[in-house]
C-alpha cells in the first residue's frame, strides 16, 4: 500500500493528472482487494484531508482503468467526498485476460465486494455509486438486479446500446464462437478522438500501458445481453438516479440512455450535454460536468 500527497496546482501536469486547482491537499492511496488465493484487485482510493461527507464506488468503461480517473477522485476529494476505483478484472493492474470476464453474474458479484470493502474502510458514512460507459451498464443492472442499500447512484455514457448497429454477420460469427473460445479477444473498435474533443485526453489514452483497447466474445455478448435486460427493467431501479449523456457520442447511445430514463419511476434526473463526446468528465467543460454531478449529489 502506497500513500501519496497530491497538490494540484493552475496548470498540466504529467499523466493520470490534468488540469485542476484545489485548495487543500488530497490524499491518494493505492491498495488490493483480495479476491481468491493469488488473485486481488487493483484500487485507488481519493480522499479529502479530513472527515469525508460520502464515499463513492465509481466503476470505469472498457479497456480502462482506475489511474485514468485521477482528476475526478481529486475533484469530488475536494468537494469533501472519498472515491474509490477498483480496476475490474482483465483490465489496468488487476488480474485475468485483457478484456474478459465470464458473465454478467461474476461482474455483479465484483462490485458487491468493492462496495463492502468501501464500507469496510469508511464505517457508516453515504455510499454513492458511480458508473461510466460500460460500467454504466454494470451500475443500473446492479441497481435493478441487487437493489443495494446506496444513497443515490450516478451513470454517464452507459453502454446500453451502441451509437451504431453491429454487422448482423458479426453477431451471429460470435454468438458461434462464444460456445467454443468465449474468451478469444479482439481489437474494441474504439477511436481515442471519439472520446472527447480534448486532444490531450485522447493523446493520453492512445499512449497510456494499461488501457488494451480488447474486449472478448463472451465480454461482448453479456455486456449487449445485460444492456437490453436494463432496458426493459429499468422501472425496477429502486435508487436516486442522475443520468447523464452527452448527445455528440458516437460511441454508445444516446438515444438507448434517453429511453432508459423514461420508464424510471424512482427519484431521477436525466441530464443530455450538448455536443459533448463520450468521457463526459474528460471533455473540454470537464469542470462544469463534474460541477453538476457535485451539486446533485449535494441534494441527496
Amino acid at each position: 500500500m502506497s500513500k501519496k500527497w497530491l497538490i494540484f496546482v493552475n496548470g498540466d501536469l504529467s499523466p493520470p493528472f490534468y488540469y485542476f486547482h484545489l485548495l487543500y491537499p488530497v490524499k491518494e492511496t493505492e491498495f488490493k482487494i483480495s479476491y481468491r488465493e493469488g488473485q486481488s484487485f487493483s484500487a485507488r482510493e481519493w480522499s479529502p484531508d479530513g472527515e469525508p461527507r460520502g464515499v463513492i464506488v465509481l466503476i470505469h468503461g472498457l479497456s480502462e482503468h482506475a489511474g485514468r480517473y485521477s482528476y475526478v477522485g481529486a475533484f469530488f476529494a475536494e468537494s469533501g467526498y472519498t472515491m474509490i476505483v477498483a480496476d475490474l478484472r482483465g483490465h489496468g493492474m488487476s488480474f485475468g485476460k485483457r478484456g474478459h470476464f465470464p458473465s454478467i453474474a461474476r461482474v455483479m458479484d465484483d462490485i458487491t465486494l468493492f462496495i463492502e470493502e468501501a464500507r469496510k474502510r469508511h464505517p457508516g458514512l453515504p455510499l454513492f455509486l458511480y458508473g461510466h460507459s460500460m460500467g454504466g451498464n454494470f451500475v443500473l443492472n446492479y441497481l435493478i438486479r441487487n437493489q443495494p442499500e446506496v444513497a443515490a447512484a450516478v451513470v454517464t455514457s452507459p453502454w446500453l446500446r451502441l451509437a451504431f448497429a453491429p454487422l448482423r454477420y458479426k453477431i451471429i460469427l460470435a454468438t458461434i464462437v462464444n460456445k467454443v473460445f468465449p474468451s478469444m479477444t479482439q481489437p474494441d473498435g474504439v477511436i481515442p478522438s471519439l472520446l472527447s474533443h480534448d486532444e490531450e485526453v485522447c493523446r493520453k489514452y492512445i499512449a497510456d500501458p494499461l488501457v488494451h483497447s480488447m474486449i472478448s466474445v463472451r465480454s461482448y455478448l453479456e455486456i449487449s445481453l445485460a444492456g437490453e435486460y436494463a432496458l426493459k427493467h429499468a422501472h425496477k431501479v429502486a435508487s436516486p438516479l442522475l443520468l447523464m449523456h452527452g448527445d455528440g457520442d458516437s460511441l454508445t447511445s444516446f438515444a438507448a440512455t434517453e429511453e432508459f430514463s423514461k420508464n424510471l419511476t424512482c427519484k431521477h434526473t436525466f441530464k443530455p450535454w450538448k455536443g459533448l463526446f463520450h468521457e463526459l468528465h474528460n471533455e473540454v467543460e470537464k469542470e462544469t460536468v463534474l460541477s453538476f454531478i457535485k451539486e446533485w449529489i449535494y441534494t441527496i
